[in-house]
């Protein structure tokens, strides 16, 4: 079925026009999206298969490579759920005469992308459709947000993903097409790579816990749907579906979803002008943890994925709900954690407001909600974990789940005691230190005892009341405040407080650890976070990134270079492996 390539070449000839037409660029994403809805729609109704197979020969040396892409009724859903999400995107690009040509070029790659991630069934093809989501989500932060940081986080995310990539490259050197395939001598050394990248793209000791504070600044400038590629639930679902039986995972989660319930409430009773915040992200993530691994211990993969599709579309009727009864878009589109940037509408159009609502975010490329592309990523590793047997040492990795949660948890709750007045009441009336750590610390320990205990029947009345608590939650908040909270030093917005509330995804791992050794009033520990070594990398990364401050101004053919430079890189690792390996 070649037609099943036509959104990718509608998405290329958009990338094209973007050049100097941008209302072209904006029609031909838009026609991309309704094919990847049309095809969506038809293999979900059993039109048309969706399948699609070639031989894929990159140079004459390298052995052929057989790209598979195909999808099911499930993968029709998504297809149709990820192209409606990208004409909104192609609205908003042809509503706001301010994007920048990479910002418009950052679309076509986010749709093909996409597009690809989800009919992906060979490793190549998913390594293909992550580095477009990559690049893209690079195009948006060289023209938009915070590009300084933005700059720095992208150059240290591109160096994690190396581990990634080098994994699917020993694949290629092997000659097989699907993780499967492989013998299970290899098997050790692709999992160790990719549970490598996925431990330091969500923040985890050893390498990604030197990871600067530009860490949570780019995630409200770099792309929401785009950036999804790198969210710490991605490493959360991949060890949870690559396990035959919950086990370990199960009581990580539970730590997490725990502990973030304890702190929502405790931040809704003590901080008033925090409770839609902490009441809002304690239902949006921990709900989403909870309906994870309740689903996984009771039913079927399908019925998993399908649940956290359902997960969406009550997020939708919610906003839906609140519009009906405010018909307040702007305010409405702020009840969303991501919808925290301003200006998203420069010309203050309607049409352009109910893009941005329609988005839940205020990105340069605004998705339905960052959860969408991060469905579509667990849906296609889903497919690999099927037949992807796990390996003991990998509980040394839920064991560091563990051990963060409390951490998480402590950090978050600075930063509920922050929102009681802002920046000048935060250190006059902070919540009772030893009080709140005692509470936060023993929670989860508590959780980890009680769940390894726990039957399904248990588990799912205990995931309706955790929902339903957060719902209640919800339901009492108000207008979250827009004042700067600090934390450790670093200043980030109230509504930006997402990242802070998921286990094992603080804004910055070193950050949160230096809080909670502040409160346990261990000094020694607060001058070893500040070791020598972090600030020497963050001066020579900071170094680096003045040497491509022209991106900043739009200079498309110096991140080329870049690309390109980046590319070679992997090819020569590629053949190394091919020939050596």
């Amino acid at each position: 079925m070649v037609s099943i390539l036509l959104p990718l070449l509608l998405a290329g000839m958009g990338a094209i026009l973007s050049l100097g037409w941008g209302a072209a660029a904006a029609a031909a994403y838009a026609a991309a999206s309704l094919a990847i809805v049309a095809l969506g729609a038809g293999g979900a109704l059993g039109a048309w298969p969706l399948a699609f197979t070639a031989e894929l020969r990159l140079l004459p040396w390298l052995p052929a490579w057989r790209v598979e892409l195909a999808a099911g009724w499930l993968g029709s859903v998504f297809l149709i759920a990820s192209g409606l999400a990208l004409l909104v995107s192609s609205i908003y690009m042809y509503r706001d005469e301010g994007l920048q040509r990479l910002a418009r070029i950052s679309i076509g790659l986010g749709i093909a992308g996409t597009f690809l991630l989800v009919l992906a069934r060979d490793v190549l093809t998913l390594l293909a459709s992550w580095e477009m989501l990559s690049f893209a989500v690079a195009l948006a932060a060289a023209s938009t947000g915070d590009k300084r940081s933005g700059l720095l986080y992208l150059i240290l995310m591109h160096v994690v993903s190396l581990p990634m990539i080098a994994s699917i490259a020993f694949m290629i050197g092997q000659g097989v097409t699907w993780f499967d395939k492989l013998p299970a001598a290899t098997l050790p050394l692709v999992e160790a790579a990719l549970l490598a990248a996925y431990t330091a793209k969500a923040g985890l000791p050893p390498l990604g816990f030197w990871i600067p504070p530009v860490y949570s600044s780019t995630r409200g400038s770099s792309g929401g749907l785009l950036v999804a590629s790198e969210l710490p639930p991605l490493y959360q679902a991949f060890l949870l579906l690559t396990y035959s039986r919950p086990g370990m995972i199960l009581v990580a989660l539970y730590v997490q979803a725990m502990a973030g319930i304890a702190v929502g409430f405790a931040g809704g009773l003590w901080a008033k002008h925090a409770r839609r915040v902490l009441g809002y992200t304690t239902m949006e993530y921990s709900g989403f943890e909870w309906l994870l691994l309740t689903l996984y211990a009771s039913t079927s993969l399908d019925l998993v994925l399908a649940g956290l599709a359902a997960l969406i579309v009550a997020h939708a009727a919610y906003k839906a709900g609140l519009l009906a009864s405010t018909w307040d878009l702007v305010r409405v589109a702020g009840t969303d954690n991501l919808a925290s940037s301003p200006g998203i509408c420069r010309d203050h159009n309607t049409a352009c407001r109910l893009a941005a609502f329609a988005s839940s975010s205020a990105l340069p490329v605004p998705p339905l909600a960052a959860s969408i592309g991060e469905l579509m990523l667990i849906y296609s590793l889903a497919i690999i974990a099927r037949s992807y047997p796990p390996l003991p040492w990998t509980y040394a990795a839920l064991l560091a789940a563990v051990i963060l949660a409390p951490v998480t948890g402590m950090a978050y709750g600075r930063v509920a005691s922050a929102l009681l007045g802002g920046d000048a009441a935060a250190e006059s009336k902070p919540l009772p230190d030893y009080a709140i750590t005692a509470v936060l610390a023993a929670a989860p320990i508590l959780a980890a005892l009680a769940a390894a205990r726990l039957t399904p029947g248990l588990l799912n009345w205990l995931t309706l009341y955790a929902i339903a608590a957060s719902c209640l939650a919800t339901a009492r908040a108000v207008k979250p405040p827009r004042t700067r909270v600090w934390l450790s030093g670093e200043t980030i917005h109230s509504t930006s407080l997402v990242a802070a509330a998921v286990g094992l995804a603080a804004p910055s791992p070193r950050l949160s650890v230096e809080d909670v050794a502040y409160r346990l009033r261990m000094p020694i520990l607060r001058e070893i976070t500040y070791a020598p070594a972090y600030h020497w990398a963050a001066r020579r990364l900071a170094a680096l990134s003045k040497h491509i401050m022209r991106l900043h101004n739009g200079k498309l053919h110096l991140y080329l270079a870049l690309l390109l430079a980046y590319m070679v890189l992997l090819f020569i690792l590629a053949l190394w492996v091919v020939f050596y390996a």
